[in-house]
Order: structure tokens, then sequence, then C-alpha cells
């Protein structure tokens, strides 16, 4: 009897007992296909501040089809496939840009490494994590303030010197006359005998909207912050009616009709035998 007993608590105390598996050392093999469902990566709202190479990320508040995010370098997330790719928008944070002193200027003053900034440029996101400073040594000028392409945030000034800056947390670009193409304005400083002018853009320039990209007969030109979209009509042909073909499918022809008579418009199309042809729309 006591034998027994003995055996029963010791089997109670392996059924009370939880083990933890080490799927990456004591596992083999492992089919989820039976289970009812399987959350693989980490979730949430915002892309965290931090990540290792490899790490993924799911973002509930993402788009349907643009929430999957991959770590390709040390705090560097990359919206991976479903995404549109191109242009740019703040994801996060705002990268605010403001006065602190005559001299100095502080971009994205309430990033920290608990509430980071995020900036997207194309398909990669950027965390911030502390403030850029940009101080005036000497000078006037205008100086453009933008995340570029590699996600620096940088002071462009007109010219070296022109007016001299130092930048922490920050890049500095010279001969800059506006925002680059494929970057993100975040505002306008101006400076005036080493001095900070009143009233420069205080208010982030960040674009929101989706990337552009040209179509046939379309082209795309940015200037500064403004985007140029142009069309241009391929000529129709003049004279008398061409044969209607694949190379004038889709080409409308006006004939006009005589005093009492209707004027009739067609198109060239193909029928369901691959045979083009004027047919008539009116």
């Amino acid at each position: 009897m006591k034998l027994r007993l003995a055996a029963a608590l010791a089997i109670a105390g392996l059924g009370a007992a939880q083990t933890q598996v080490d799927q990456k050392t004591q596992s083999k093999n492992i089919n989820y296909s039976a289970a009812s469902f399987v959350i693989q990566f980490p979730t949430g709202t915002a892309l965290p501040a931090f990540c290792s190479t490899g790490s993924m990320f799911f973002d509930l508040s993402a788009t349907a089809g643009s929430n999957v995010y991959g770590c390709v370098s040390a705090n560097t997330w990359v919206l991976e496939g479903g995404g549109t790719g191109g242009g740019g928008g703040i994801v996060g944070g705002v990268l605010s840009a403001q006065q602190s002193s005559s001299t100095l200027r502080t971009s994205g003053g309430s990033c920290t490494s608990v509430a980071p900034c995020l900036v997207q440029v194309g398909s990669t996101v950027y965390a911030y994590t502390a403030p850029a400073l940009v101080t005036l040594t000497s000078g006037s000028g205008t100086v453009y303030l933008y995340v570029d392409s590699n996600g620096n945030i940088t002071a462009g000034e007109t010219s070296t010197g022109s007016p001299g800056l130092s930048c922490s947390g920050c890049v500095l670009a010279s001969s800059i006359t506006q925002f680059p193409a494929s970057t993100i304005p975040l505002a306008t400083w101006s400076a005036s005998g080493g001095s900070w002018a009143s009233g420069s853009s205080e208010v982030a320039l960040q674009g929101v909207g989706p990337g552009f990209v040209a179509g046939s007969n379309v082209t795309l030109t940015q200037t500064g912050n403004s985007l140029t979209i142009a069309a241009s009509l391929e000529a129709l042909p003049s004279g008398a009616q061409p044969t209607c073909t694949v190379s004038t499918g889709g080409f409308l022809w006006y004939l006009p009709g005589a005093s009492g008579v209707k004027d009739t418009i067609q198109v060239c199309a193909k029928d369901a035998t691959n045979t083009y042809s004027w047919r008539t729309l009116y």
C-alpha cells in the first residue's frame, strides 16, 4: 500500500510540474497544421525602436497587406512585400522643428528610446531616439532641414559656410537651394547676421501622401517640395481615315455629317475573333 501511494504521489508531482521546451534545440520537424491558430511574430500598433537583424514584426495599425516588417540591420525596419515602395511619409512621432535659442534649432525634441520618432523613406522605416541639434555659428541664408534617402536628418546650407552650421545627430549638406528629390522635407529656416530669423517655418513639412509612378505618356518632375505631373497625348492621324489595325486600336474617328445628316463617331477595336474594324459608337 505504501509503495502504491508513493508511486501515485510521484506521478501527481510530474503532472503538476511545468516543463518549458526550447524549440531551437529540443524540437524537430514541427508541424503546426493542426493548430487552431499560430502567431509567429510579435505584434503591436507601432514598430519597436530597437531590433536585431532577422527579427520580424506585424503592425496591427497598418493597411492590410502592408503589415509585416523585417529588421534588415540594427534598429532598421523594412516593409516586407505587399507595400507600394516608393514615396515616403511619417509613420510614427513627428520630427518637429523648434527654435531653442537665437542660435540653436532642435528637430525631434520629443524623440526618445521609449517613444521614438519613426520615419519611412521608400520602404525603409528609420527610428530616431534622440533630437538633432543644428547650431548657427555665423552668417546669413536659408537652411533646408530634411530626411535624406538614407535616413539621415540633414541640414542643407545654400553654400559651404553660408550660413555657418554645426550638427549633432544630423549631417550637413551644401549647395542646397531647395528640398532635394526623394527626401522627406521637415522645415525651412532663415538666418540673418548669425542669428535665426523670426518667422522661419516651425511646422514640419513631412509628406504623408503616397508615392507616384509615371504611367504611359506621363512625366513626373519634382522641384523642391512640388511635384509636376505632365501628360502628353499621342498625335491622332490626320487626312483620310486610316485602316483599323492593332497599331490604331483604341483610336477614335469623327465623321461630320452633311446638312440634315447626323455626325458619326467610330472607334477602332477588335472583336472576339481578333478582327480589327471601325465600330460605330454614334
